[in-house]
C-alpha cells in the first residue's frame, strides 16, 4: 500500500493522512508515546515504558529521578521499533521531530475548515502553496476522550520527566486555527502524522545488477492447494504484507500493522495464534515466522526473543542463542526436524547443503538476513542480494524482474510464494 507525501517546501515531506486513518480528514489511531497499538486505557499504570508510575520509567529517560531504580539510558528520540509511523507504514516513513513540527508551524498559514463534515486545520505552505489537512481530534486520558487535539513528535521532552513533545491541532469546541508545541504526558493517547525524507533510495543494489544468482527447478503443476482467502486478504483488504510463511497446505501473513491472516490453518495451532496476538498487543515487532504442515512453528520478535513449538533439538538451540545474547534474524523449519537459524553472530543449519548455500550467499552478497527452506530448496536474502538453490522456476522468473532486494521471501516447492518489501509492498502467487 502506498501513502501519499506532500512537499510543503520544508526539510521533510508530510503525509496526507494520520496513522490508522482511511482519508485525510479522519482521525487515526490513538497511541501513547512510543507505543504501537491502540488500547482501552491511557495512564502510567498501562504505559509500556514504565513500571506503574512516572518515577519508574524503563526506557527513554535521561534523568535518574524518574528512572526505575535510578536507571537512565539517555535516549531522547524514539527508536524505529517504537516509532508507530515506521512500524505501521514502513520505511522511509517515521514520526516528525519537534524541530520539524516547529518548522511546519513557522512556515505555514493555518485555517480552520470542514471537509466532508469533519473539522480540520488546513496547513498551507508559505513557500509553495501546497497544503495538508490535520483533523481536529480528541486525545485519550485513562478511558475517556478529552477535547484537546494532540499529535505526537518523536522527541523526548527536555522540560519535564515522563513527558514527550507533542503539538495541539486546533480545538474541537473553541475556535482555534492554531498549532502549538507542548510537553505532554507520554501516556496520553494522541494522533500521529508521519513524515518522510524528501528523497529516499530503498536499496542501491538492484536485483538487475548481479545481485541475484542460483538455480531453479521446474514449477510443479499437479494440483497444488490454492489459498484464495489469503490472496483476497492481501490484495483486497490489507494491500500490504511485511512477513509471511507458506507450506503446501497452510499459509500465514502479517501486515505492516501486524494484523494476522491465515489459510487452511488446521495445523496452525491455536497456541500459535494466541502467541502472535499476545506478542502484537504487547507492542513487540515480529521479525520472522515459520510453520510446518505437521504443526511445528516458531516466530522471533524484538531483539533476541522467540516463541516456538518444535523438537527439543531445535528449541535447545534457540534457548542457547537467546541466552548468549544473539539477535535473531530468521528461523525456518521443516516437518522432518530440519532447520536453519540465522542470528547476527552465527548461521546454523541441520542440512549440509543449506550450510554450503549460506556460505556462498555470504561470500557473494554479504550478511545473511533472512532465509526460507523447503524440502527441495533454499532462498537466502543478504544485505546486498539474493542467493537461492532449487527454487521453483516461476519464483526465479519473478525475482529477475525486481528492482530492489526484498525484505522477506517465503515459497513452496509447488510454486506458491510471497515476496515482501520493507515498505509493505509485496508480490504473491497463491
Amino acid at each position: 500500500m502506498k501513502f501519499e507525501a506532500i512537499d510543503l517546501g520544508l526539510s521533510v515531506n508530510w503525509a496526507t493522512c494520520n496513522v490508522g486513518a482511511p482519508c485525510p480528514e479522519e482521525e487515526g489511531y490513538y497511541l501513547a508515546w512510543g507505543e504501537i497499538f491502540p488500547k482501552n486505557s491511557y495512564y502510567f499504570d498501562s504505559y509500556k515504558w514504565c513500571d506503574g508510575s512516572i518515577k519508574e520509567l524503563t526506557k527513554y529517560n535521561p534523568d535518574k529521578m524518574f528512572g526505575l531504580n535510578g536507571r537512565t539510558d539517555n535516549r531522547t528520540v524514539l527508536e524505529k521499533a517504537d516509532d508507530a509511523a515506521y512500524i505501521h507504514w514502513g520505511a522511509p516513513w517515521r514520526m516528525p521531530t519537534q524541530a520539524e513540527v516547529l518548522e511546519l508551524i513557522s512556515n505555514c498559514d493555518l485555517k480552520e475548515k470542514y471537509v466532508n463534515g469533519k473539522l480540520v486545520i488546513k496547513v498551507q505552505s508559505k513557500k509553495n502553496g501546497t497544503f495538508i489537512y490535520l483533523p481536529v481530534a480528541d486525545h485519550r486520558y485513562k478511558d475517556d476522550f478529552w477535547d484537546n487535539s494532540y499529535y505526537w513528535t518523536s522527541s523526548l521532552s527536555r522540560e519535564e520527566g515522563g513527558n514527550a513533545y507533542g503539538f495541539q491541532v486546533g480545538h474541537k469546541y473553541y475556535k482555534e486555527d492554531d498549532l502549538k508545541c507542548y510537553s505532554l504526558a507520554r501516556y496520553f493517547g494522541s494522533q500521529i502524522r508521519p513524515v518522510r525524507p524528501k528523497s529516499y533510495v530503498t536499496d542501491t543494489s538492484g536485483l538487475q545488477t548481479n545481485a541475484l544468482s542460483g538455480s531453479s527447478i521446474p514449477t510443479t503443476t499437479s494440483n497444488p492447494i490454492r489459498m484464495p482467502y489469503l490472496k483476497e486478504t492481501l490484495n483486497d483488504y490489507w494491500r500490504t504484507c511485511r512477513l509471511a510463511c507458506l507450506t503446501e497446505k497452510t499459509g500465514l501473513a502479517i501486515s505492516l500493522g501486524q494484523m494476522i491472516g491465515t489459510e487452511n490453518d488446521g495445523k496452525i495451532k491455536e497456541k500459535l495464534k494466541d502467541a502472535l496476538k499476545e506478542t502484537r498487543l504487547k507492542g513487540h515487532r515480529i521479525t520472522s515466522v515459520t510453520i510446518t504442515d505437521n504443526g511445528y512453528w516458531c516466530f522471533t520478535y524484538g531483539i533476541n526473543s522467540y516463541w516456538a513449538f518444535a523438537p527439543s533439538s531445535i528449541t535447545d538451540k534457540l534457548k542457547q542463542y537467546h541466552d548468549e545474547g544473539h539477535t535473531f534474524r530468521s528461523v525456518s523449519l521443516l516437518e522432518n526436524k530440519e532447520y536453519v537459524i540465522l542470528t547476527n553472530k552465527i548461521y546454523d543449519a541441520s542440512r549440509s547443503s543449506d550450510r554450503t548455500a549460506i556460505q556462498e550467499a555470504i561470500r557473494l552478497y554479504g550478511a545473511a538476513m533472512k532465509v526460507c527452506v523447503t524440502n527441495r530448496g533454499i532462498c537466502i536474502i543478504c544485505s546486498n542480494g539474493v542467493y537461492y538453490q532449487n527454487i521453483p522456476s516461476n519464483l526465479e522468473q519473478k525475482l529477475k524482474t525486481l528492482e530492489y532486494v526484498p525484505n522477506y521471501i517465503t515459497f513452496t516447492d509447488s510454486g506458491k510464494y510471497i515476496i515482501c518489501f520493507e515498505d509493505g509492498d509485496y508480490y504473491c502467487n497463491l
